[in-house]
């Protein structure tokens, strides 16, 4: 395993693409779908890098990039 991404990614297509493109090239993928649960999973899993989809529904661009 190369480590842990953190998909926040709310178009179920786009999802599955980079869950397989990367999980073919040996991360493990975490994908969530609201910005919510991608800043739980922040929080709890402690993602390698974070890739974010920047219009995600009920989240401003900045949010994912706050300090705790």
């Amino acid at each position: 395993m190369h480590g842990t991404i953190l998909c926040m990614e709310d178009d179920p297509a786009v999802a599955a693409l980079i869950d397989r493109e990367l999980g073919d090239r040996g991360f493990d993928i975490t994908t969530v779908s609201t910005g919510e649960d991608g800043l739980f999973s922040i929080v709890t899993s402690t993602p390698d890098p974070i890739l974010c989809d920047v219009s995600l529904p009920s989240m401003t661009r900045r949010v994912p990039c706050l300090p705790q």
